[in-house]
């Protein structure tokens, strides 16, 4: 124990606070424009729902949109046929929609937090200090307003955060026995539950879309690197990679991380032709810069990572060696993954090829390194009253600055809900609706007739007592 009573239980209150705006956050952010046509679903979402690992695609040669995203679209649509009517016992229909994604995205939250503080902490033990420092240090960084748009982590769209956040998440926990043996040298708990459980993960994240393909690839390739270039000095990672207790694991996840990889190939919304592999290099730079730059969030991440690296390293710091390794091993990682983003093909909603979504594995490094380093630092110094009164000052402000950046996506205005409850209310054949606002769209609807899935699902979810067509103006 390091952390004086009075402290640890403000930090601990500080975190349940964070947890409760960011719930609250959740809570008033809208419906997307993707959500009601899963659940139905649209003819879109059809072919990967009847062909979920390709092999109707592969065996005919024919393509088909979502092609390796079925346990994608499969949890979105299980979770919104099921959760809202569970909600309704409780609350409206219009209510239960946003509990719902409310809840989807606090409970990614707490896992992320809650596994990458037990890999910094060296265990799950949530009233050892090193996990409550870790966690409250965490917790800043989930941002929905402030900085969310270039380093949020859970997004603004309900099925992006299942698409992008939640495979990453079980990525994480994939991972666990590995990074506890590497940063501790313990051997994490694996029983037979545990192992048949991180089989299953490994079996079913490569399908929610080419991120994790993409990841587990660039772990190959930076294991190669590391072997060729590296192989007189003791490098931890290769015994990351090596571990007998998750080796099974991995390669299950290679095997099927490869073969989604492929599938996605016969997806009829990935363009492969008309932008060729020079243009989509080409366009990262663009991309890096509107994540780096668009909003101060990520540079400012990246300064403190630097500033804990000198402080580490004029301190003496036992960690800093080690430290400045994996800040290397993670750099490249990064490297490799952004350069894998190209051979994902061309999507018109991410012209210059990266963005926050599928930058997200560099995002979370980024954080897990600033909080680790930020807790070697807490550690050592814990004693030397001045140092650790200044730490303590350099700490509280960074939690301020991402805190208060945060704040102003409280005030959210209810003008989708507003909408939902006019519609619900209508005996109107076609209802005319506010157009200053999207309706569980990706864009205004003028047409009447383009309001017909989100019609049938609004009905299905108890909103209207029928299908209700509408449009916006």
């Amino acid at each position: 124990m390091f952390l004086p009573k009075k402290i640890r239980v403000l930090l601990i209150l500080f975190i349940f606070i964070d947890l409760a705006i960011s719930f609250n956050q959740y809570y008033n952010t809208p419906i997307d424009g993707d959500l009601t046509y899963i659940v139905l679903p649209a003819d879109k979402y059809r072919p990967v729902l009847s062909d979920p690992f390709g092999i109707y695609a592969i065996s005919n040669n024919s393509k088909h949109s979502e092609a390796n995203r079925f346990f994608s679209i499969t949890t979105t649509r299980a979770y919104f046929k099921t959760i809202p009517f569970v909600a309704q016992t409780m609350m409206s229909p219009i209510s239960s929609i946003y509990f719902s994604a409310a809840v989807f995205k606090l409970l990614t939250q707490l896992l992320i937090i809650l596994l990458l503080s037990a890999i910094i902490s060296g265990g799950l033990n949530l009233k050892e200090d090193t996990f409550i420092l870790s966690s409250l240090l965490l917790s800043i960084f989930f941002q929905v307003g402030g900085y969310g748009s270039t380093m949020g982590i859970i997004d603004g769209a309900i099925t992006y955060t299942i698409s992008y956040t939640l495979p990453v998440a079980l990525f994480l926990l994939l991972l666990y026995p590995l990074a506890i043996k590497h940063f501790h040298n313990q051997d994490a708990p694996l029983n037979q539950f545990f192992a048949v459980l991180l089989s299953l993960i490994a079996f079913v994240i490569p399908f929610f879309g080419n991120q994790i393909p993409i990841i587990v690839i660039s772990i190959l390739l930076l294991s190669i690197f590391v072997k060729f270039f590296y192989l007189k000095q003791k490098v931890n990672i290769l015994n990351i990679i090596s571990d007998k207790k998750l080796k099974a694991g991995l390669l299950l996840a290679l095997i099927v991380c490869l073969y989604s990889f492929f599938l996605s190939f016969y997806n009829s919304d990935r363009n492969l032709l008309d932008v060729s592999i020079v243009e989509r290099y080409k366009k990262i730079p663009i991309g890096m810069f509107n994540i780096l730059f668009g909003k101060p969030g990520l540079w400012i991440l990246i300064l403190l990572i630097f500033i804990n690296t000198i402080l580490l390293k004029k301190s003496g710091n036992e960690k800093s060696a080690s430290f400045s390794l994996t800040l290397k091993w993670a750099c490249v990682f990064i490297l490799i993954y952004v350069l894998l983003l190209p051979f994902d093909g061309y999507y018109e909603f991410k012209p210059n090829i990266i963005r926050r979504d599928n930058f997200l594995p560099g995002i979370l490094i980024l954080i897990f390194l600033f909080v680790q380093s930020s807790v070697y630092l807490v550690k050592q110094n814990s004693n030397k009253g001045k140092i650790h009164k200044m730490l303590a000052a350099y700490l509280l402000l960074v939690i301020l600055l991402f805190t208060i950046a945060d704040s102003p996506s409280l005030r959210k205005d209810n003008c989708q809900r507003a909408s939902l409850e006019m519609l619900s209310l209508s005996d109107e054949k076609i209802t005319r609706l506010s157009d200053q606002c999207t309706i569980a769209s990706w864009y205004i609807i003028y047409d009447h007739k383009d309001s017909e899935v989100n019609a049938m699902v609004f009905n299905f979810w108890n909103i209207t007592d029928k299908p209700k067509l509408y449009f916006q103006n």
